[in-house]
């Protein structure tokens, strides 16, 4: 009978979902997830002086380089640790004539070769999950930072939803620090720095939810596991256990902001023109 009572209870409910959807459906048409683009907005809302250059510190690729060049008149320094990623944006850069705006620096965020107050901003995103002494790269985005600068980071964290195991593997595939997925840690850090948090926006999975209406990124990422994992032992012995992992947990990656096991957060720091005290 209890049993019953349960089946009833579960399938009224299911029937009360279906108009939970419906105005889910027509909430996110008037509401729209927020896109990365509220990153460069974050950052147009500061008076960049243009005798400054922006730094864009961990540029990958140069993805978020190229559209710091279209946004802003400032020249711009691209610095990352890995040689392969300046040498693919350096031909980016030649392919739309854009040489002579950019400098490229091969160098870590914990040791910049770079002037103290050089720059008018300083453009993190998605790096400061992949650095252990948070603190350290911190003091030298703040080092080179003009007086009155900003810093805009997208920071990356963990959120309660996701698995211990789950995270271990996260970090050890796409060498995460645990320190950077830490929201109190990262926090933390900024203010011991000396900067200042102008604002913060808790994205979410907005990104991924955006992402998903126009290119069905997480449903794809989800048919992808399910492939990785139907097709597992043949997979692993046509391309190997490192190319299996590293495809698997870039599936994952998209599916667990999707799920909310995995949150991002904008921030837009100030350098004070008088520092203030740190407590």
């Amino acid at each position: 009978m209890n049993k019953n009572k349960n089946v009833k209870h579960v399938y009224e409910n299911t029937l009360e979902s279906e108009s939970l959807h419906r105005w889910l459906d027509a909430e996110s048409s008037r509401r729209t997830p927020r896109t990365p683009e509220i990153l460069l907005e974050m950052l147009g809302t500061q008076e960049l002086d243009p005798k400054f250059k922006i730094l864009d510190a961990g540029c990958g690729d140069g993805t978020h380089t190229l559209k710091l060049l279209q946004r802003f008149p400032n020249r711009i320094t691209a610095l990352d640790p890995v040689e392969a990623n300046l040498s693919v944006l350096s031909h980016k850069l030649k392919e739309f004539s854009w040489n002579s705006k950019v400098d490229l620096v091969q160098a870590s965020l914990e040791q910049m070769p770079l002037t103290d107050g050089e720059f008018s901003a300083v453009w993190c995103r998605g790096v400061l999950v992949h650095i252990q002494e948070i603190e350290q790269a911190l003091a030298q985005c703040f080092r080179v930072l003009k007086p009155g600068g900003c810093m805009v980071v997208l920071a990356t964290y963990s959120t309660d939803l996701i698995e211990p195991r789950e995270l271990a593997e996260l970090n050890q595939r796409f060498a995460f620090a645990p320190e950077g997925l830490s929201k109190e840690r990262t926090e933390s850090a900024f203010l011991g720095t000396g900067f200042r948090i102008e604002q913060q926006q808790e994205i979410g999975g907005e990104f991924a939810e955006h992402y998903e209406s126009i290119s069905q990124r997480s449903s794809v990422a989800l048919t992808q596991v399910a492939r990785l994992l139907r097709f597992e032992p043949e997979a692993l012995r046509r391309f190997g256990k490192a190319a299996f992992d590293s495809a698997l947990a870039m599936a994952h990656w998209h599916v667990y902001q999707m799920l909310g096991k995995i949150s991002y957060h904008a921030y837009l720091l100030i350098k004070d023109e008088t520092p203030s005290e740190i407590t």
